[in-house]
């Protein structure tokens, strides 16, 4: 890029003008599974190589075309849907969830990309999360991840537990697991299910133990900020958490 130097130590200094490249775009359209074109959708395209982004959103026939980037041939594409995981361009299949099975495409400055995104209606997992005296506990994470590690999804429970999970692809099997966190005093459970429909999964979390102490320097001095980590092999616990202002840290829902 060409750096102009300006002075403006002794005059106001007028006349500095711009001129912008429109650069390279890529632009399709976002379809359903009919063909029909769905607006409102957000598209972005990212490269690595060039580390351009942009993003647009689809109009009322689904097209959409990404101004402002890069001349680059490595642009991954990708649609979201509201609270769903992303529909990412793959050009025989028209979509998938893993991203290391993504079609490369490359931006262009005349015509048209032939990119096209088809948004299909995925599963939901949904239900309730409840302590051992049947209470629904809000604000926890429950997440779905499959056992290939190309699609997840996750929701957080709401003031009467509840949760759901949406537009999870079928006939795979997810591990769905309940992540309350080290500052929660719940146990971790998760399950596993092989889905081609909505289910409903429920859990019921019991309170776990609770490890804690003090981090101090060579001069007994409390150490703010240290970040300490805790894992076992047997149970699966694995969290951290920083120490505070007098150098104490807590562990809670430990199994």
């Amino acid at each position: 890029n060409d750096i102009t130097l300006v002075d403006i130590s002794s005059t106001d200094q007028t006349d500095i003008d711009f001129s912008i490249n429109a650069g390279y775009y890529i632009s399709g359209y976002v379809k359903d599974t009919n063909g029909s074109g769905i607006s409102n959708i957000d598209v972005e395209a990212w490269s690595d190589s060039k580390n351009s982004f942009g993003v647009a959103r689809t109009d009322v026939n689904g097209y959409f075309k990404i101004d402002g980037l890069s001349s680059s041939n490595d642009f991954i594409v990708q649609a979201f849907k509201t609270d769903e995981p992303p529909f990412i361009y793959k050009e025989d299949e028209k979509n998938t969830r893993d991203i290391s099975f993504a079609t490369a495409v490359e931006a262009v400055s005349s015509g048209e990309t032939t990119v096209e995104i088809v948004i299909e209606t995925g599963y939901e997992i949904s239900g309730v999360v409840k302590d051992a005296t049947g209470k629904g506990i809000k604000g926890l994470v429950v997440a779905a991840n499959s056992q290939t590690g190309s699609t997840n999804n996750y929701d957080i429970t709401d003031a009467s537990g509840n949760y759901t999970i949406k537009g999870l692809p079928g006939n795979r099997t997810y591990n769905v697991a309940v992540e309350p966190g080290p500052a929660q005093s719940y146990v971790r459970q998760e399950k596993t299910v092989t889905i081609d429909e909505d289910i409903e999964m429920d859990f019921t979390l019991n309170s776990g133990c609770q490890v804690s102490g003090t981090i101090r320097n060579e001069s007994l001095e409390p150490i703010a900020e240290a970040g300490i980590f805790f894992r076992s092999e047997t149970t699966g616990y694995d969290e951290w958490v920083s120490s505070n202002q007098e150098g104490k840290y807590i562990f809670k829902g430990v199994p």
